[in-house]
């Protein structure tokens, strides 16, 4: 399964968009932003939303049920961006 984590490249954008991007609430913020890998689905919306592409995908092994969910967030956002 594929987590998310900020790389140094992460400005700490104000009220930044992967905030809001972010469903599971694994993100914090900070400067630069935090992702809680055992929270983090795997969807990839912060990676899509942030400005200076500091979010990239990191290998974890994440429980089961996270990646069913993350799986069904991810085609309910493909469904609205279409």
């Amino acid at each position: 399964m594929v987590v998310y984590t900020v790389t140094t490249a992460c400005e700490g954008c104000g009220h930044g968009p992967c905030l809001d991007a972010c469903q599971f609430d694994a993100i914090t913020e900070g400067n630069p932003y935090k992702i809680n890998p055992e929270k983090c689905t795997g969807c990839g919306a912060c990676a899509k939303v942030c400005p200076v592409e500091a979010i990239v995908e990191v290998q974890s092994s994440i429980d089961p049920e996270a990646e069913k969910l993350s799986e069904k967030y991810v085609d309910e956002v493909v469904q609205l961006d279409d």
